[in-house]
């Protein structure tokens, strides 16, 4: 695919039902796109998507993870689900884009070289 954001931007959720992962970068690009996520909680997935970000469930919970799909597309409580979308933008925006990650290297480097 040559635009994922797009197609992750139109999405109505991004779904990680992974039961291995690092630091994923597509749930970055969800909450740099708009889009609400569920994933299981493994590996460092739960660093990103938190109480306050997203929806995260029990690794290997097959009905959990349905139950909080179906519950996450049929909410009233559109309030809440937005001020989740925009908690997981605003920690992309603080931590991971890449003029903040260069900043945090530059700082790296000059407390190195400093020794």
């Amino acid at each position: 695919v040559t635009q994922p954001l797009d197609l992750i931007a139109s999405a109505d959720v991004l779904l990680l039902p992974s039961i291995l992962e690092g630091l994923p970068a597509v749930v970055l690009e969800a909450f740099y796109c708009g889009t609400p996520v569920v994933a299981y909680n493994a590996g460092g997935i739960s660093e990103l998507v938190t109480e306050q970000t997203g929806w995260l469930v029990n690794k290997n919970d097959e009905t959990g993870f349905a139950r909080q799909v179906v519950e996450l597309l049929q909410s009233n409580d559109r309030a809440a689900i937005k001020s989740k979308v925009q908690a997981a933008s605003a920690l992309v925006q603080q931590r991971y884009l890449n003029t903040s990650i260069a900043k945090e290297f530059e700082q790296l480097y000059q407390q190195i070289s400093a020794l």
